[in-house]
Formats: C-alpha cells, sequence, structure tokens
C-alpha cells in the first residue's frame, strides 16, 4: 500500500447529518470546522452531504455590528448569523472577513476556517 492515497479535495468534507440540512446552512463538523452546504441541493438525513470547508462565502450577519476586514468572525448558533464574539450556545469560529460590512450591513464576506494573518482592535 502507499504511504498516502487521494480521498477528497481538502475544500470539502462528506458530512452524515443527524437532521436535514438545508440549502446553504452552515454547520461546525465533527473535525471543529465549519461548513457550507451547496445552496443547489437539499440532502436529508440518509444522505453524506459534501460541505464546503474553504473559500469566500457571503453570511448574514448579526445587526449593527461593524465587521472589518481582517477580523475574526464566529457564527452564531442559535442566531444563526456572523458575529465578532462566541457565546457559549455551540457557537463557533467561521473564519474571517475578507471585506468590510458596516453596521447597516446584513451580510458579509469570511474566508471559512482561515485565520487572520494579524490581531485586529475593534
Amino acid at each position: 500500500m502507499p504511504e498516502a492515497i487521494y480521498r477528497q479535495e481538502g475544500e470539502v468534507r462528506d458530512y452524515t447529518p443527524d437532521a436535514d440540512i438545508t440549502a446553504g446552512e452552515v454547520l461546525q463538523l465533527q473535525s471543529g470546522k465549519a461548513a457550507v452546504f451547496p445552496t443547489a441541493v437539499d440532502f436529508d438525513t440518509s444522505e453524506a452531504a459534501a460541505g464546503i470547508t474553504c473559500g469566500v462565502v457571503r453570511v448574514e450577519k448579526a445587526a449593527n455590528i461593524v465587521l472589518p476586514i481582517g477580523v475574526q468572525v464566529f457564527w452564531d448558533h442559535s442566531a444563526n448569523k456572523a458575529t465578532y464574539v462566541s457565546a457559549n450556545d455551540r457557537d463557533f469560529y467561521l473564519g474571517y472577513a475578507v471585506a468590510a460590512a458596516a453596521a447597516a450591513d446584513t451580510t458579509v464576506d469570511v474566508l471559512l476556517n482561515d485565520k487572520p494573518p494579524y490581531a485586529v482592535d475593534i
């Protein structure tokens, strides 16, 4: 057997859900990574779903917060929105903002599962 066998691209991870996944849903995988499921496909609990784990995605953000470029972004599990802090209700790290989002903006562009190259003081 070879030392390594190519199995799957690094950007996509198979995930067998324990409930239905709606198209475009953001979930945390067992590995701790954030995953976004493609917008064109809905899955049911009997299928493995392909979750995208890297690349830039546009997600809804919490109201009245500013997210500058480079700030770490977390997924608020209970509100299903991006924010700059993680609370205690299954929130998880999403990535970092690659475009600034003003307080009035409803979305932010995030580079999934990547760490910013520097600290941002907000």
